[in-house]
């Protein structure tokens, strides 16, 4: 990638967080029409947000593949662990990249400074998922056991989850 096509991108990527962020303050508006576009516009946006999160369009390996020995070890490390030694930045590198069909992004500065009111729907919609109450074809590839790992590792390793999360906490 050159410099200029970066550029390039990152203003691409400037004009989307501003038309994201003006369409967050039409939600609030008084106008109900206004506010119902802007409202649906949102929800598509963060429908393809946890698809994306999710890694529901990921491509299967067809043989597995070796990565740097050192890079895996490294790369592995730097995720926070759940009591069971599980985390996000675990890779499988047999079937998936990851073990955890979650990106590990989830614990990044970007995401928890997603404005509040889109952050709180991204939670509400992502625990939808993986308490298997959201049995949609968009997520059908997630399976019951990679939903309830995702669930546990998040639940003990991701900070600021709505209070709602812990009655999914596991028992015992």
């Amino acid at each position: 990638m050159t410099v200029k096509s970066s550029g390039t991108a990152n203003g691409r990527r400037t004009s989307r967080c501003r038309a994201f962020k003006q369409r967050l303050t039409m939600a609030k508006s008084s106008s109900s029409s206004t506010r119902s576009s802007a409202i649906r516009y949102l929800k598509s946006q963060s429908e393809a947000f946890l698809r994306y999160l999710l890694f529901t369009e990921e491509a299967q390996l067809t043989s597995p593949i070796q990565g740097n020995p050192n890079f895996v070890k490294a790369f592995s490390r730097r995720g926070p662990r759940d009591r069971k030694g599980r985390s996000l930045r675990d890779l499988d590198l047999r079937t998936r990249l990851f073990k955890y069909p979650c990106s590990f992004l989830i614990h990044s500065e970007a995401f928890d400074n997603i404005p509040d009111p889109m952050k709180e729907h991204l939670f509400q919609r992502l625990r939808e998922i993986l308490t298997g109450k959201d049995q949609s074809p968009d997520f059908a590839r997630l399976t019951q056991e990679d939903r309830r790992a995702i669930l546990d590792i998040l639940l003990e390793t991701k900070t600021g989850l709505p209070g709602v999360w812990s009655a999914d906490r596991p028992t015992g």
